[in-house]
This record gives structure tokens, C-alpha cells and sequence, in this order.
């Protein structure tokens, strides 16, 4: 399967780029695919530390692309501590080791999406069919396709998503094509955006303390626009969970009058 179109070496050090490479390639020599997978099972784990190079600075770099305090890249809401694979090692081993596939989740979301995907096979065509591997399977190479699931390294998922704010679940985008109906509602399903309950209420709480802190913010504005705790009130904005309800605030701000004032 492709890979992202990111650099693979964008926002790494030279050191640790060069290092990535080697694993990849002790991976790709290590024989069949069946033999890669192995070798990408294997040497993942071990190679995956918060206390040794290659992965302390991955992590870094990955902490540093998370929205709020370090947010899983995928709910926004729990810390993210897990180096996950958008492409699962288990059944694309050329990509195990390859920073543009990495992302930094919690382990509920790293979890509960585990070695689930489903493609679009053939490449551009609309059917939809689920390569994951079923246990006691033989380990063959998946059917080629584009991937449902969304990526936010390399996607805004605002281009498939919405936002109710009467019930703060997520719905697939009015007006998109069928594929992209369908890879918003599985990387929904897939995530259990919406199936979670503690997702939903934590994305109504984060409504509601933006909402304060806009309020707050435009009254210390009015009342001195050179005001110092300006710039402060922006920052903790900035380091709040579930980004995503800020940026569909901002985005749905005239179907909302109080929003719209703000």
C-alpha cells in the first residue's frame, strides 16, 4: 500500500531518520512477506522505548504534532502515549519503521482500532471491502486498495466530518462523495467516536468551557485591548482538549447567533 505523501524524514534529525531506515530495511531483507510480518512484530516492540534513540525523539515529534497537551491524535481527549501505525504492522511490514505512519494515541484508540482496515478495491473504485487478517489466517499480502480510515497527519478530518452541537456526535459531511461518505462513517465507527459516551460528553464539556473562555476573553478585550492576560487566555485555549470543537465553532459560527457575536 502507498504510503503518505509526507517527507519520511520531515521533522526528524538526520541520526534518527538514518536509523528508521535501517530497521525498515532489516525488515524488508528479512525474507518472505510472511517473514517481514514476523520481523516487523519482532523488532518493532523491542525498538519502540520512550528511553532510547531512535523513539525518544520520534515521540518528541509526535507530542509536538498532538493538539492541546498532548491529546491522542485520533479522540483528542485521552493523553497520548502509544506509537501507533496508521498502516498496522501486522499486514503492511514495508511500513513498519516509517515516520509518516506513525502517530501518537491513547491506548483506548490505538486499541480498539488494532489491525482493523478496510480499503477501496480496486484504487479509485467505490467498493469498499475489510482486509484485516482474521486470526489462525494464512499471512498473506492484503488486497491493494486506498484506505478508508482517515489520517490526520496528512488529512484535515474536517473535509469528512461534522459536528452536531445539539448532540455532539460526529456525522459524515453533507455534499461528499460517496467515498468520502463512507471512509468519515467508518474511521467514526472504527474509533467509536460516537459509541464511546465519555467521548461525547467530554466534546459537550470542551463546548462549553470555549465558549467561557471566548466570552471571558471578548470582555477583557473590549474592556483593554492591550490587556496582558490576553495573550494568556488564547494559550490556555490553545492547550485545551478536543481541538476539533474549537475549530467547528469557529467553522459553524453562523448557524449559532451566540457564536456568531463572539
Amino acid at each position: 500500500m502507498a504510503t503518505s505523501s509526507m517527507p519520511s524524514t520531515l521533522g526528524l534529525s538526520p541520526a534518527t531518520a538514518q536509523r528508521l531506515a535501517q530497521l525498515q530495511q532489516a525488515v524488508d531483507a528479512s525474507g518472505s512477506y510472511a517473514q517481514q510480518v514476523a520481523a516487523a512484530k519482532e523488532l518493532f516492540p523491542r525498538h519502540n522505548r520512550g528511553d532510547r534513540p531512535p523513539f525518544r525523539e520520534v515521540r518528541a515529534a509526535l507530542s509536538s504534532m498532538c493538539s492541546g497537551l498532548e491529546r491522542c491524535m485520533y479522540c483528542e481527549d485521552a493523553p497520548a502515549d502509544e506509537v501507533e501505525h496508521v498502516f498496522p504492522k501486522d499486514l503492511y511490514p514495508a511500513t513498519v519503521f516509517v515516520w509518516a505512519n506513525f502517530l501518537f494515541a491513547c491506548g483506548r484508540c490505538n486499541g480498539g482500532k488494532n489491525a482493523r482496515v478496510r480499503v477501496f478495491h480496486p484504487r479509485g473504485g467505490p467498493s469498499a471491502v475489510d482486509v484485516t487478517r482474521a486470526p489462525g489466517s494464512p499471512v498473506v499480502p492484503p488486497l491493494d486498495g486506498d484506505p478508508l480510515l482517515l489520517d490526520p497527519r496528512r488529512e484535515d478530518p474536517l473535509d469528512f466530518l461534522w459536528l452536531d452541537f445539539s448532540t455532539f456526535f460526529f456525522a459524515p459531511a453533507a455534499g461528499g462523495s460517496s467515498r468520502d461518505q463512507q471512509r468519515a462513517a467508518y474511521t467514526i465507527d472504527v474509533l467509536g467516536l460516537n459509541r464511546r459516551s465519555v467521548l461525547v460528553r467530554a466534546r459537550g464539556g470542551a463546548f462549553g468551557h470555549f465558549r467561557d473562555h471566548l466570552r471571558c476573553y471578548v470582555q477583557e478585550r473590549d474592556a483593554d485591548p492591550t490587556a496582558a492576560a490576553l495573550p494568556q487566555r488564547a494559550s490556555r485555549v490553545r492547550e485545551m482538549s478536543h481541538a476539533t470543537v474549537w475549530a467547528e465553532m469557529k467553522r459553524q459560527r453562523a448557524m449559532h447567533p451566540e457564536l456568531a457575536r463572539l
